[in-house]
């Protein structure tokens, strides 16, 4: 409650006349956010190896892909619906999609459940006549039937924000949800030293259910939450068609885009070679993290403009124009330094994680530049507010497909470089697509050059 009064009562006058303080303030809490991240990284690297840590963060990002099947983009589109229904005091129309959103991940989860059983009854069989034993599985699959808990603490955090709260769920999301993370770490480090499948297994179900249940509560204290109500049996809910549509268009983007941050880590686990590649692989994203918070914390400050600007005066455009190319340069600056000194304190980064490999050296700024190709959010948000959704779309999964397969192609003769080079190229098409999408549309630069 006290966080909630804070929010509304302290921030919210200055936020409102000033949408750059509050960028500024998102700015701070994912810098802080992103600084929990790596002492969370660096407590799992030192106390596991190089190979269970990649099996951890695999297992993590299986789950999470998972997530977006069994969600089939409802927390994506409680965004647009619930936001919409808040904003003209619609409770019933917010119950019913809850509601609504409830029945499809309840009936995903059952599917994924049935699933899971006939997996596990197949793999007995085998176990039993000694073709395939049950240590010889992946730890996601092990874990995976845990990701209804993540779902849950996923759509709540967008349900915090489409009720107004976006500070707080900003909050949730990379704060309270990192420092649950850390807690149970260290609740487990001071029982016993993760070792096997089995320890890692109990680590990653008390981090979903103990995420969920720290959601679940902050949740219940906004005073506008219905979600008990939702629950209650009534003789007609109201539907939009609308949802299912939404829906489908989320899922489809959000599968492409995790698919994006995940299938490296993917295809490195099960076609690499060397095991102690996925763990580095896995470090450098987390290094590389920093200047994606910061990429998205300049981009979220002219977000709402863009949207806008067939709405806009020429004089209004040239000033947003003016705020991009300033934007623009500052990215760009901010990935040379990023590169730069990645490569000059290649030892001390590595040593920070316990990483004493020279193997990733290069890697580090290779990756660097893969986040600064795949900020597009500006020609993004300009073609999804000018309905190129289906473009859009179709552009992220070919770019998507592209990094597969390359990343197949490339990863058993050059490992990890070869999946960064994938990744590389993949990401040049969409932005040069993307951008001359844009100006077709528009003579606005989105990006710097273009």
């Amino acid at each position: 409650m006290n966080v909630l009064f804070l929010e509304k009562n302290m921030t919210a006058s200055v936020v409102q006349k000033s949408p750059v303080v509050k960028s500024i303030i998102l700015m701070l809490i994912g810098l802080v956010g992103y600084a929990c991240n790596v002492v969370y990284t660096r407590i799992l690297t030192h106390n596991l190896s190089l190979d269970l840590y990649g099996d951890f963060s695999v297992a993590w990002c299986s789950l999470m892909l998972v997530d977006q099947l069994i969600t089939f983009g409802v927390g994506l589109s409680a965004q647009r619906f619930v936001s919409l229904y808040t904003k003209k005091h619609q409770p019933a129309k917010t119950r019913a999609f809850l509601y609504w959103g409830a029945s499809i991940l309840l009936r995903s989860s059952i599917v994924l459940a049935i699933a899971y059983i006939l997996f596990w009854i197949v793999a007995s069989i085998t176990h039993f006549t000694e073709i395939h034993r049950f240590d010889q599985y992946h730890l996601a699959l092990f874990v995976i039937i845990f990701a209804p808990m993540m779902s849950i603490a996923v759509i709540i955090t967008r349900l915090i924000q489409s009720s107004g709260h976006t500070i707080l769920s900003t909050v949730v999301a990379t704060l309270v949800n990192r420092i649950v993370q850390i807690v149970i770490i260290l609740f487990f480090l001071e029982l016993f030293i993760p070792k096997e499948v089995y320890h890692l297994s109990l680590i990653l179900v008390s981090i979903l259910f103990c995420t969920m249940l720290v959601n679940a509560l902050i949740y219940s204290w906004i005073t506008e939450n219905d979600i008990l109500n939702t629950l209650k049996p009534t003789k007609s809910r109201f539907v939009d068609k609308d949802w299912l549509a939404v829906a489908q268009s989320s899922c489809l983007n959000g599968i492409m885009f995790t698919l994006t941050v995940t299938s490296d880590l993917l295809i490195l686990e099960f076609f690499s070679p060397y095991e102690n590649h996925v763990g580095i692989f896995s470090v450098c994203g987390v290094c590389v993290g920093l200047l994606s918070t910061l990429q998205a914390s300049i981009n979220s400050q002219s977000t709402a403009a863009i949207m806008n600007i067939n709405l806009m005066k020429p004089k209004e455009r040239s000033i947003l124009q003016k705020s991009l190319d300033a934007f623009n340069a500052i990215k760009l600056m901010l990935v040379c330094i990023s590169i730069f000194s990645s490569w000059i304190f290649r030892q001390e980064i590595f040593s920070f994680f316990n990483i004493h490999s020279d193997a990733a050296h290069l890697l580090l700024p290779l990756m660097f530049f893969n986040v600064y190709l795949l900020d597009y959010r500006y020609q993004f948000d300009y073609l999804v507010a000018n309905k190129e959704m289906a473009f859009v779309n179709r552009v992220q999964g070919i770019s998507t497909a592209a990094m597969i397969i390359g990343s197949l192609i490339l990863v058993m003769p050059y490992n990890m470089f070869g999946i960064a080079s994938a990744t590389l190229l993949s990401r040049v098409y969409a932005k040069v697509m993307m951008t001359i999408r844009c100006r077709r549309h528009s003579a606005m630069r989105f990006a710097l050059f273009a």
